[in-house]
């Protein structure tokens, strides 16, 4: 049975599609089409670190594939927002949480450019890796007043909240969803 429902979510993540691997960020894919079959009206915005082209070309040396987001998949729509980094702000980002957080507010303000965030009821982030989706919706919170949603997965527990993003989150955070369980 199909329920509408008249909630806007803006979906904020770094788990999306890539050319190259649809299947990535499959469960977000999912989620959104479990939206669109109960009406809930939504846009979708993976967040895309875009480094200087020498850093990009290693990367790619390194990685050994550069991948583009898919933006289209099963009849769901992403809209990718473009964060640009220096190499010195690539460095200090390695390194200090504090450009961590200046990569958030750079989100933030693409994401303005692209969408009317105050049209939104609820945001809802995946994901701690940089640029963090989930201190980008705290950042929006704290500028709209709008509710957010942090969802965890694997990684983003095991890894990232261990190195920097998850202090931060359970310093400022509302409230927390975990999808994986938490390994010390």
């Amino acid at each position: 049975m199909r329920r509408n429902y008249s909630v806007k979510v803006l979906i904020l993540t770094n788990l999306f599609p890539y050319v190259e691997n649809k299947s990535s960020g499959i469960f977000i894919t999912n989620r959104l089409k479990c939206y669109e079959a109960n009406g809930i009206s939504y846009k979708a915005i993976p967040i895309v670190k875009k480094d200087l082209r020498l850093i990009e070309y290693v990367k790619v040396k390194m990685l050994g594939k550069y991948s583009a987001v898919l933006k289209e998949i099963d009849g769901v729509r992403y809209e990718p927002v473009i964060v640009k980094r220096s190499l010195p702000f690539f460095i200090a980002s390695e390194l200090s949480f504090k450009y961590v957080l200046k990569n958030a507010l750079r989100a933030v303000s693409e994401i303005e450019k692209n969408a009317d965030v105050s049209s939104y009821d609820i945001i809802h982030a995946h994901g701690l890796y940089k640029v963090p989706a989930g201190i980008v919706a705290f950042f929006i919170e704290e500028k709209y007043r709008k509710p957010y949603i942090l969802t965890l997965h694997g990684s983003d527990v095991n890894y990232m909240m261990r190195k920097w993003a998850g202090t931060f989150l359970f310093w400022k955070g509302r409230r927390e969803l975990f999808l994986s369980v938490m390994h010390f």
